[in-house]
């Protein structure tokens, strides 16, 4: 397995490290193509469809999220930066995830538009240094005594910059949200003492996860920059009037396939059940042929891996039974290495 940790890997295991185990590691022999259904048991359509604000949207704050959903109900219609409150879809399409949400009994799909955008903006990040200026005056705990806002941007900048450090590279060379936290919402004196002169400049800290150095030399920086970045407006197109009319209306657009159980060949019923597991099915083509069946009636039959990438996937919505699915249909390159969680 390659040593070298990778970003999601470690920013999971500053949150919980030790929470989960590499069950199996193998090297591909041959592209792989991978099923996954969720949720496991089938979902309502309405709960399928319904619209779950992404929580990393606007500076990070999980709060923001809410209120802008919120005030989109509220007004029909909002901006985010950087993230839009509609999860985006897989990496071999374009566009968002289909998601609605009901405004006094009328249902209502959550329309977005993207344009790049340039904003002056805080920009709070941490430098790792080989070692301290001499005769500098530093902390040890730079979250101590600090406001939870503060606390949390520290928190989010040391991360970064521990991540730097152990990936060996420039923070000054990265883009602004990548060297710390951006703050895209107002930031003021009133809001945070770390702006626009922080109470420290240096720090030594002693990161608290396995994969870091036992000791971290770090220096402050808080400037404001021209942050290029894109705006997410976020409008609502009323679609149906009643909880039936919705059902008809996500079966009309959304729903490629559905299935029974008395249609339904044995082969092809036990790939869907075992697409429903945790690291869903998978095949090394050519398919089978219940696989390709499943394909074809997905609509996933004749895609391709794009150009430069080794993973994409595809987002498909089936029914079976009466219960909803949304299933993503996933291809793998050789080259990749298939680690399964468990």
């Amino acid at each position: 397995m390659p040593s070298r940790t990778t970003r999601r890997r470690f920013l999971t295991g500053l949150a919980a490290t030790g929470t989960a185990a590499l069950a199996g590691c193998s090297l591909l022999g041959s592209t792989r193509h991978t099923l996954k259904s969720d949720p496991e048991g089938g979902a309502d359509p309405v709960e399928l469809f319904t619209w779950r604000p992404a929580s990393n949207a606007f500076h990070y704050d999980e709060s923001d999220a809410e209120a802008l959903a919120e005030e989109l109900r509220e007004t029909g219609s909002v901006a985010s930066v950087e993230i839009p409150l509609v999860e985006e879809r897989p990496s071999g399409e374009d566009g968002y995830r289909p998601a609605y949400t009901e405004v006094d009994g009328t249902y209502q799909r959550v329309r977005v538009e993207a344009e790049p955008v340039t904003l002056e903006r805080w920009v709070v990040w941490m430098e790792p240094l080989d070692e301290l200026p001499a005769d500098v005056d530093y902390t040890t705990t730079p979250q101590e005594g600090r406001s939870e806002l503060d606390a949390r941007i520290l928190d989010r900048a040391i991360s970064e910059a521990v991540l730097a450090e152990i990936e060996d590279e420039s923070q000054a060379d990265k883009p602004a949200y990548r060297r710390g936290v951006v703050f895209f919402g107002p930031l003021s004196p009133e809001d945070s003492e770390l702006v626009p002169d922080p109470p420290f400049e240096y720090a030594r800290i002693e990161p608290d996860n396995e994969f870091g150095p036992a000791e971290l030399a770090l220096r402050l920086h808080v400037e404001r920059e021209a942050v290029e970045t894109t705006r997410y407006t976020h409008s609502l197109e009323a679609v149906a009037e009643s909880r039936e009319s919705f059902v008809e209306h996500v079966g009309a657009e959304h729903v490629v396939a559905s299935f029974t159980s008395e249609s339904l060949p044995e082969e092809e019923a036990s790939i869907l059940d075992e697409s429903t597991a945790i690291t869903g099915y998978h095949e090394n083509p050519p398919p089978s042929d219940a696989f390709a069946s499943l394909q074809s009636s997905l609509s996933v039959a004749e895609v391709e891996m794009p150009e430069g990438r080794e993973v994409a996937s595809w987002l498909r919505f089936y029914e079976r039974d009466g219960d909803y699915y949304e299933a993503r249909f996933r291809i793998s390159s050789t080259s990749k290495i298939d680690v399964e969680i468990g």
